[in-house]
């Protein structure tokens, strides 16, 4: 249920926060996941709004990663993900790839664009 879920997020940020180098070989695994939570439908009260819990959630932990994580690596990670995934995901993954190219070097940021770029322009036609 959401409230697990949720719980189960706080508990990996803390982990990535305490040892990140032990992420780095599940990074791409970790990001996956986290950003399936986008698209998490499992907590909806109405009454109460709690059904952006779980996504809430979900984004706390991507700001976590991209601080605990290498830029490159997360930017290579990143790249497939908002060219090929549905707009749920891709939302996280552009939010995050934001974040990713503020931390990033110019010189390998500008040798990384011609990746991204198109993945940005193919989610711009998302109806």
């Amino acid at each position: 249920n959401g409230d697990v879920k949720v719980l189960a997020l706080k508990c990996l940020q803390k982990m990535l926060q305490q040892y990140p180098k032990r992420f780095e070989n599940f990074a791409e695994l970790t990001i996956l996941r986290v950003l399936e939570l986008h698209k998490d439908d499992t907590y909806r009260d109405y009454a109460l709004r709690k059904d952006i819990e779980v996504p809430y959630g979900a984004s706390e932990v991507e700001d976590t990663i991209v601080q605990a994580l290498p830029p490159e690596q997360n930017f290579r990670i990143l790249t497939p993900i908002i060219q090929t995934t549905e707009y749920h995901m891709a939302c996280g993954a552009i939010q995050m790839m934001t974040k990713v190219v503020e931390k990033m070097p110019k010189e390998m940021l500008e040798v990384s664009l011609a990746n991204l770029i198109p993945g940005l322009f193919k989610n711009f036609e998302h109806k």
